[in-house]
């Protein structure tokens, strides 16, 4: 799976650079790098969580999310200063080499080693139906399509609040995603340590929380200081919403064995897709929700909003955990 991904995603990102017509970018970067990404993630992190123990796997897994923040610098960087000079499609096929550099270096790492987990006696399922009857994932689960419907919003729409709301300039938006991808970094690392002491869910839960005062706060920024302090938080606390998951799955609760690591992760992120997928659109006809007029409080109430459904759902898996640590203690 991971061969393919890396496969897909290049491929994807060679092809978007000869786009010129909509349709071919819609199958190069929404079809073919979006499959491919897929196929990188969850069973790059699945196979963390096998391969590593205890404290030491949440360590693994924040720093395997941390890279998602550095991509998210360097390849903005990558092109916003190289398509001036070469062009669009030069730009996207350098950032399309480092990505095969890169894959094929993590490739020649990774394929030697072999998962700790025991062998299956059978072939796994792709989907796991018991799962959804356990009132703990299902409520997990959900809270996750809840949470990223409402994570991508900032990141969106932090370029356009800047310079409609604030009327501050391109590159002033283009530093605040910077910052917030910096921010990132820390919430995907750092927080995992916390997680060995506290628990994976525990600090999920407690960065939901976080969202939500963040989203909430955004609706009260009307100057660059305050836009700037939001934008350092949301980093932090988004940082932490993408790695803390994979993390809290592979807690008993939630995932009953080893073997069931990989699918549960691959069903908890299927409904986080979902999310990612709805959660923008619905945000772009709430700020337009006004005919003439852009308008980002019901965008941003909308996420806080979710967010909090999210923290909800969150309770009583919370719970759940809480008392099967109580009495494995």
């Amino acid at each position: 799976m991971l061969t393919l991904g890396c496969t897909l995603v290049v491929l994807g990102m060679s092809m978007l650079s000869l786009a010129t017509a909509y349709w071919q970018v819609f199958l190069a970067q929404g079809i073919c790098v979006g499959l491919g990404s897929g196929l990188l993630y969850v069973p790059a992190l699945a196979f963390v969580s096998t391969l590593f123990p205890g404290s030491v796997r949440l360590w693994a897994i924040g720093c395997v999310n941390a890279g998602g923040g550095m991509g998210g610098i360097v390849y903005t960087f990558m092109l916003r200063d190289l398509q001036p000079h070469i062009g669009f499609g030069w730009a996207v096929r350098a950032i399309a080499l480092v990505t095969l550099v890169l894959s094929v270096v993590a490739l020649a790492i990774l394929l030697p080693y072999r998962s700790k987990a025991p062998k299956p006696q059978q072939r796994r399922a792709i989907f796991d139906l018991k799962a959804l009857r356990e009132p703990s994932f299902l409520l997990f689960s959900i809270a996750m399509f809840f949470n990223y419907l409402a994570f991508y919003i900032t990141p969106f729409y932090i370029p356009m609040y800047a310079t409609e709301a604030l009327h501050q300039s391109r590159s002033f938006a283009f530093a605040c995603l910077v910052y917030m991808s910096i921010t990132s970094i820390i919430g995907r690392t750092l927080p995992m340590l916390a997680a060995g002491r506290f628990g994976s869910l525990q600090v999920y839960t407690a960065a939901t929380l976080g969202t939500i005062v963040a989203l909430f706060s955004w609706t009260a920024v009307h100057n660059v200081a305050g836009f700037l302090g939001f934008a350092l938080m949301y980093g932090i606390v988004s940082g932490v919403q993408v790695a803390a998951p994979s993390a809290a799955m592979s807690h008993p609760v939630l995932s009953p064995t080893i073997n069931v690591i990989g699918t549960r992760m691959g069903m908890g992120w299927m409904f986080a897709g979902v999310g990612v997928l709805v959660g923008s659109p619905i945000a772009g006809a709430l700020v337009n929700v006004t005919p003439g007029r852009v308008d980002f409080k019901p965008a941003q109430s909308f996420a806080g909003a979710v967010a909090a459904g999210a923290l909800l759902c969150l309770i009583f898996p919370l719970i759940a955990v809480i008392k099967h640590d109580k009495k494995t203690a």
